[in-house]
């Protein structure tokens, strides 16, 4: 009971919070209901396309006379769904990972965080050697003036 009290005293001495919380819950809620006041499905094609903002479509209509508040709003809904799943998924397996390190103890706990520090280099690591002038082909490069430091002179003549 005491860890709640703190909780709220916390939630109540910081505004911001308040307003973020607020802000995530008005998108929620317009994801998941919001969708079902549209009169419009996401996938209903309709002949008036390119249509600006106005009563009858909030956001306008694209090529294919979609509403795109309907698609929105429904592109919203996925992106929730994406996220609380991606945050489910490294919960259960960071607590679990965590337990399996905290109940071992010794040296099981001093590999498990060594390879806990792989995995975090690893990101950085394959990204700043994929990314990497040397490693790319001559027609992969951004810019000549970048690409001709790692190539034979001569070979971006224009």
């Amino acid at each position: 009971m005491k860890t709640l009290g703190l909780f709220f005293t916390v939630v109540r001495r910081d505004p911001l919070l308040i307003v973020c919380a607020l802000f995530l819950l008005v998108v929620l809620m317009l994801a998941l209901v919001g969708i079902h006041f549209t009169g419009y499905t996401y996938d209903q094609i309709s002949d008036a396309s390119l249509l600006k903002p106005s009563r009858a479509h909030w956001f306008g209509t694209d090529v294919n006379g979609h509403d795109l508040l309907t698609r929105t709003l429904y592109g919203a809904q996925i992106s929730l769904f994406v996220a609380a799943t991606g945050t489910i998924v490294s919960l259960t397996v960071g607590v679990t990972y965590g337990m399996i390190s905290g109940y071992a103890g010794g040296r099981v706990d001093n590999l498990m965080m060594r390879v806990v520090e792989i995995i975090y280099s690893l990101p950085r690591w394959s990204w700043s050697l994929s990314s990497s002038p040397r490693s790319m082909a001559p027609w992969q490069t951004c810019s000549k003036a970048r690409a001709s430091r790692y190539f034979r002179p001569g070979s971006f003549s224009s």
